[in-house]
């Protein structure tokens, strides 16, 4: 008890080290979005307020990595949060404009000004640092998942022709494969007539 303690002040103080990768629409560059998040923003989705007695402080650091692909039709973050309020990230970045690449919820304004949507079957947002005081021993503790696997799925993303991507983007999991999982397949698909069809890419 006296550890689960600990750890929750650790939050609650904004000590609690965590970083994560994603893939957005566009090209967006390094920015802070600070905001108050409300549950129900008027439309029956959570978002930011301007209401300064409403709804929870949320600050969100984002770092532009990588753009993916000339077209700039999608961009590869990094995302250090302040504070651990319920999908912050993706409430930020859709309200920026743009959305994480997978998005079902928080891609109504993206969609409503014409934006065209990188289908997935699941968000392109992945924790890869968590660092914390462990509770007993004091110890400054970080786990890290970047490394060669990870940046080999990166190297594979640089292949896709993002240019050509419309609704047919889309990722895979083969059933073979489930018991390994987190393992994430990405695919350019061509349509027939569009240099014979078939699979560009597969990260």
């Amino acid at each position: 008890l006296a550890a689960k303690k600990h750890l929750s002040q650790q939050f609650r103080a904004h000590s609690v080290h965590r970083e994560y990768r994603a893939i957005v629409h566009g090209d967006i560059d390094d920015r802070t979005f600070r905001s108050r998040l409300v549950a129900d923003r008027g439309d029956g989705l959570r978002g930011s307020t301007r209401n300064p007695n409403e709804g929870q402080q949320a600050v969100t650091h984002i770092a532009r990595v990588e753009r993916l692909g000339d077209a700039a039709r999608a961009t590869l973050i990094a995302c250090r949060l302040e504070t651990g309020r319920t999908h912050q990230i993706r409430i930020h970045l859709a309200e920026s404009g743009h959305p994480l690449v997978g998005e079902e919820v928080y891609c109504r304004d993206f969609l409503a000004h014409g934006g065209v949507a990188l289908r997935t079957p699941r968000l392109m947002l992945h924790a890869t640092t968590l660092g914390f005081v462990h509770p007993i021993t004091g110890d400054r503790l970080r786990f890290d998942i970047a490394g060669q696997p990870v940046e080999g799925r990166i190297a594979n993303l640089r292949k896709v022709d993002w240019g050509s991507m419309r609704v047919n983007f889309f990722v895979m999991f083969p059933r073979a494969r489930m018991s390994d999982m987190p393992t994430t397949y990405i695919a350019a698909f061509r349509a027939p007539g569009e240099g014979g069809g078939g699979f560009d890419n597969a990260l």
